[in-house]
C-alpha cells in the first residue's frame, strides 16, 4: 500500500510529492509501522523531519529505546539531528522519571555548541517537569540559564512557574514571580497577571485577584476580558 502511494506521488511530483512523504511515513508511523515508514525514507529522502516524526512517535509511546535506536540511525545516514530531535528524546526522559539520563541528554546538548541547541522549548520542557516535581528554586535556575543565553521564554513556561507555586501554596512567590517578570519580560505581561487572577479568584480570595488586576492596569494594559468580569 505504501509504495501505492509512492507510486502516485511520483506522478504527481512537485511540492504535492514533498508534503505527501512527509504525511505517509507519519501515517505509518502513528499506526506503529516503522519499517514500512523507514522504507519510504529510504526509498525517497533521508530528510531530517521525516526521522522526527518516528522519534516523536516512539517517544510518545515511551519507547525511548527505539527512539534512539531511530536518532542513532539518522547520525549514521548523514543526517544531523536538529533541536526537536533531542527534545524529543528529553521529554521522553522526563516523562518517564529518568532523570539522570535527562540530565547526561542536556550536557551532550550544550558539548554540541551550535547556536540553536538547546532552544527555548528545551528550557521550557526542563522548566516544566521541574515546576511538576515542585523543584521552584531548581526551575528559577533554568530560566537564569535561558535569560543570560538571550532565549524569550514562552509563554507556557510562566504559566508552569505561576501554577507550579500556586498550587504549592507558595501564593505570595507567585505574585512576585509575576512581578519580577513584568520587567524581565515584557511580552508575558498580561497573560501572566490574568493567570494570577484566574487562580486567585478560583481559590476564593476575590480581593487578592483583584488586587492583582487592578496593579496590571496600572502598568497601562487590559487584563484578560473573561478574567476581568468575573473578578469584578
Amino acid at each position: 500500500a505504501a509504495r501505492a502511494v509512492l507510486g502516485a506521488l511520483d506522478g504527481v511530483g512537485g511540492p504535492c510529492r514533498a508534503s505527501g512523504v512527509f504525511s505517509l511515513v507519519k501515517a505509518l508511523a502513528s499506526i506503529g509501522e516503522f519499517d514500512a515508514a523507514v522504507s519510504v525514507i529510504e526509498e525517497t529522502a533521508r530528510k531530517v523531519r521525516y526521522y522526527n516524526v518516528l522519534v516523536a512517535a516512539k517517544c510518545k509511546a515511551g519507547d525511548f529505546v527505539g527512539a534512539r535506536e531511530v536518532f542513532d540511525e539518522m547520525r549514521r545516514s548523514g543526517s544531523d539531528p536538529d533541536a526537536n530531535t533531542w527534545n524529543y528524546l528529553l521529554g521522553c526522559l522526563l516523562k518517564n522519571g529518568r532523570l539522570a539520563e535527562a540530565c547526561g541528554l542536556v550536557e551532550a546538548m550544550e558539548r554540541l555548541k551550535r547556536s540553536e541547541i538547546p532552544n527555548s522549548l528545551t528550557y521550557e520542557i526542563l522548566t516544566y517537569h521541574a515546576c511538576k516535581a515542585g523543584k521552584m528554586d531548581s526551575a528559577m535556575q533554568i530560566l537564569d540559564q535561558m535569560f543570560s543565553e538571550n532565549l524569550t521564554p514562552r509563554i507556557t513556561i510562566h504559566s508552569a512557574f505561576i501554577k507550579g507555586y500556586f498550587y504549592a501554596g507558595r501564593i505570595e512567590d507567585a505574585c512576585k514571580y509575576v512581578s519580577a517578570m513584568s520587567t524581565r519580560d515584557r511580552h508575558s505581561v498580561n497573560r501572566n497577571y490574568s493567570l494570577l487572577a484566574k487562580l486567585l479568584r478560583k481559590s476564593g480570595r476575590t480581593t487578592d485577584a483583584g488586587r492583582v488586576l487592578y496593579e496590571l492596569m496600572e502598568k497601562g494594559l487590559r487584563p484578560d476580558h473573561s478574567a476581568y468580569v468575573k473578578v469584578t
